[in-house]
């Protein structure tokens, strides 16, 4: 068994040393973005990252879940798992967790209450489109006092949506 792993790995290397000496003079190079770009050019990959300070965060009672629900059916998406929601009480890490797995990706949601103002971090990540206009208003709920988020194309090279 061991001298079969050895002629295995042998031939391998063979292989291996046969395409780095393979001539590719004249041929021009092409980079996996541009390899999937020509492969399949309506790929949509946006990544919406959001951090907010709100003045009233999720408590302990809040109904995460239904929340993350509504967010979904505001973008347009469709559940295929979830939410799964958490509330955590380790001091300096008090807050909600959640996720909620879409049929074009994922969401998640964290939020530290113990800071003032407290903090939200949102991901939304889409193979479909949606607009970051559906999301601000949901993030209302808890009194938004400042938002920061960049808009991510993920397919074509992280180049931010305007």
């Amino acid at each position: 068994m061991e001298r079969t792993a050895q002629a295995s790995h042998q031939d391998n290397g063979k292989i291996n040393q046969a395409i780095q000496e393979t001539p590719f003079q004249g041929l021009p190079r092409i980079s996996r973005l541009e390899l999937t770009l020509e492969m399949q050019p309506t790929l949509i990959h946006h990544h919406l990252l959001i951090r907010a300070q709100v003045g009233t965060p999720p408590l302990k009672n809040f109904n995460l879940a239904r929340a993350l629900r509504a967010l979904v059916k505001r973008v347009r998406m469709k559940i295929l798992q979830g939410p799964n929601t958490k509330y955590c009480s380790d001091t300096g890490n008090t807050g909600w967790s959640g996720s909620v797995i879409i049929s074009t990706s994922s969401i998640t949601f964290h939020c530290w209450e113990e800071v003032s103002p407290a903090v939200i971090h949102l991901d939304i990540y889409s193979c479909a489109p949606f607009a970051v206009e559906d999301v601000l208003p949901w993030l209302q709920q808890f009194e938004l006092e400042a938002v920061d988020y960049k808009f991510l194309d993920r397919e074509r090279g992280f180049s931010e949506i305007k």
